[in-house]
């Protein structure tokens, strides 16, 4: 579940899973997931955690996973991120995963759609009974 309130800078960077916007090979627009590999320590300390080598990009729907550094990645622009929470729109010259810094809080990089003074609207559902069940033959 997400936070009912604008979420803290901690909160914001200990995010660990986003949805990427972008452009990709063969698909042309659209949209992937990307996860943080904690495990991964980058060599580059002003990164802190936070750049391409630290971030694996899953394509939902065929599955394949490659890191965000690697050349062959078919993602191939970052236009958006999204969390439940807020979108950031990159604002980097360098929109290639393997060249992107991914700390959303960083305003010379991201900007954010929703912030504190302009919250994200409240979703309404308007469905009245759960939808029936499906099945596969």
């Amino acid at each position: 579940s997400h936070p009912s309130f604008y979420p803290t800078d901690e909160f914001i960077q200990n995010e660990s899973v986003f949805l990427v916007m972008g452009k990709a090979v063969p698909e042309g627009s659209t949209v992937y997931v990307l996860l943080r590999d904690r495990n991964r320590k980058s060599s580059n300390s002003s990164s802190r955690g936070f750049g391409a080598i630290n971030f694996l990009v899953i394509n939902p729907c065929t599955g394949a996973v490659c890191s965000a550094v690697d050349p062959n990645c078919p993602l191939r622009e970052i236009e958006i991120l999204a969390t439940p929470y807020n979108l950031w729109a990159n604002i980097q010259v360098d929109s290639r995963p393997s060249s992107v810094n991914y700390n959303v809080l960083n305003g010379d990089l991201w900007r954010p759609f929703f912030t504190s003074n302009y919250p994200m609207p409240k979703m309404l559902c308007t469905r009245k009974k759960p939808a029936k069940e499906l099945f596969w033959r």
